[in-house]
């Protein structure tokens, strides 16, 4: 009796630490990942979870959650992991960070690893790390930048693919409301004709101590002199994080309270307002040595979110940020350490609208075309299809 193949995408899960309803790139990367192709998640519990989940076409488990120390929920996971590979049939599993990998070689079954940045950058465990990745399917990392760093590790040129965050476009795009963000937070001036707004430029990224490398402290040292070319200007930051107060007594004390909005947290609609409400999205990150290697951007997933929404991108050249950023095309890409060149890119797209309006555009149509979910989703089912025998 001779057998006839059949194609079909297998059952897949995505294991991971990093979800929404938090926030940050990885974050992003997954969501886009799972919504793209309708696969189960497993991960921890968060606040606002029960909410966020009740509102995606995907189903995500949740176990216990613990603040401040991801990998305690690293064991639920596990069990979580097997027991649905047993209920729902699973074949293969999608690792969203380098300690899930665990789970995939527990479970015995086939399991791709995904890899951003600094945990392949700083080299933490090296060996455990490269053994994980050794044993993996494929290892799918999101810059050349980081496959750099995979190469050095011993992870074989054949088994890692690289693929580029993507954009929901459903969410970031160039009809999103911008005026209600832009009330809200008071980013106009009175004057007697009516409301004029300001010139805003906007930073999204963690206050964090340990991502002092996202360039705040940058963004403060040249304010003043922003400041002294537009006096309208409003710097307006999205994020929360421990050196949030640091920030805060560093521009009281430089008098600039005025010229600064944080915002805190805030939902995707009102990302995407700000993203839209923008004249410039900025954010300097460096490439910073620490002993275990180098912090970075792996690629910045912020810089084509701003782009989607039609707003030109600054930044410094580093790590993955030049693949993030098509320079003179998307946005400007700027020598690292060269202040005086920053702080001029900035105030040219303040001050020329014409050039400002065509890096924005042209931004939202390379997302639109090759930065969509729709993209994602055709290089995954084209990597993780197989033939199978019925």
């Amino acid at each position: 009796m001779k057998y006839k193949k059949k194609i079909r995408i297998p059952k897949v899960i995505l294991v991971t630490p990093d979800f929404p309803p938090e926030n940050g790139g990885i974050q992003n990367v997954l969501y886009g990942l799972a919504k793209s192709l309708g696969i189960d998640v497993i991960t921890p519990n968060s606040p606002g979870a029960r909410e966020f989940d009740r509102k995606q076409s995907f189903r995500t488990y949740r176990v216990p959650f613990f603040a401040g120390n991801k990998k305690l929920s690293l064991p639920f996971i596990i069990i979580k992991t097997i027991l649905l590979i047993h209920l729902r049939r699973a074949d293969f599993l999608i690792c969203g960070h380098i300690l899930t990998a665990i789970v995939g070689k527990l479970a015995l079954k086939p399991y791709i690893v995904y890899t951003y940045g600094m945990e392949v950058t700083t080299f933490r465990y090296r060996l455990l790390m490269r053994w994980l990745m050794m044993k993996a399917y494929r290892v799918i990392t999101i810059s050349e930048f980081t496959k750099k760093y995979l190469l050095k590790l011993g992870v074989p040129s054949a088994k890692i693919v690289k693929i580029y965050p993507v954009v929901d476009m459903k969410v970031f795009n160039l009809e999103v409301d911008e005026m209600t963000v832009v009330e809200k937070y008071n980013l106009y001036n009175k004057h007697k004709g009516g409301m004029v707004r300001k010139s805003i430029m906007l930073t999204v990224a963690r206050m964090s101590k340990e991502e002092r490398y996202k360039g705040h402290d940058i963004m403060i040292k040249i304010l003043p002199e922003i400041i002294k070319k537009i006096p309208d200007v409003v710097w307006v930051v999205v994020g929360t994080g421990d050196d949030y107060e640091r920030f805060t007594e560093d521009i009281n004390n430089l008098k600039l309270s005025e010229y600064v909005v944080f915002t805190g947290k805030v939902s995707q609609a009102e990302l995407a307002g700000l993203y839209k409400a923008a004249d410039v999205f900025v954010m300097p990150s460096v490439e910073k040595p620490v002993l275990e290697g180098v912090k970075g951007e792996g690629f910045g997933i912020v810089y084509i979110e701003a782009n989607a929404c039609g707003t030109p991108v600054v930044a410094y050249r580093t790590g993955g940020v030049s693949e993030a950023i098509i320079d003179s095309v998307t946005g400007v890409l700027v020598e690292q350490g060269n202040i005086k060149k920053l702080t001029e890119s900035i105030i040219k797209l303040l001050l020329d609208k014409n050039l400002s309006e065509k890096l924005g555009l042209q931004g939202n149509q390379r997302v639109s075309k090759e930065l969509n979910i729709e993209s994602l989703r055709e290089r995954f089912e084209s990597l993780i299809k197989f033939t199978i025998k019925t």
